[in-house]
């Protein structure tokens, strides 16, 4: 399309920096790396932008935290919290309440759950733990932490 000034133009959709790690499922930093070329034709000067996004993986596991390989870290807080609670304490830490892409993901998740002790103290199973969504505002409406439907972020089980 042309813009105001009759220049061609290209939409192009953006994200957040977290919208990219959750889509690319990591919880380590991404390096964004963009090329620029430049040919003519048909008489016309073209430009073509190439964009490669690079993640790059913790090293060393943050305390307390479990890398999935393909995934990212995932720690499981024991203490008992309200899902706010829950959230800021993820928050302090640098990172965020799990939100499920895949089932993949949400077996992955099952198998750091079934490894820790109670939450409950004599509890015979493990207590519940808070997720990345919930039905806050619209009750049986459940959104991720970015606004998302779950089945936008990929797993609505």
């Amino acid at each position: 399309s042309r813009n105001a000034t009759g220049h061609r133009s290209v939409k192009t959709n953006v994200v957040t920096y977290e919208s990219l790690r959750q889509k690319l499922k990591t919880s380590g930093n991404i390096r964004i790396e963009v090329q620029q070329s430049t040919y003519i034709a048909d008489n016309r000067r073209n430009m073509e932008l190439s964009t490669t996004f690079v993640v790059l993986e913790p090293q060393e596991s943050p305390p307390g935290y479990e890398l999935v390989p393909g995934m990212g870290w995932y720690r499981l807080h024991l203490t008992p919290l309200t899902w706010d609670e829950a959230r800021l304490a993820c928050e302090a830490e640098g990172a965020h309440l799990a939100v499920l892409n895949s089932q993949e993901e949400a077996t992955a998740l099952k198998g750091i759950f079934g490894k820790a002790p109670a939450i409950i103290p004599g509890a015979t199973w493990n207590a519940l733990a808070f997720m990345g969504f919930s039905d806050t505002a619209v009750e049986g409406t459940f959104v991720t932490i970015y606004g998302e439907s779950l089945q936008e972020a990929g797993y609505a089980n």
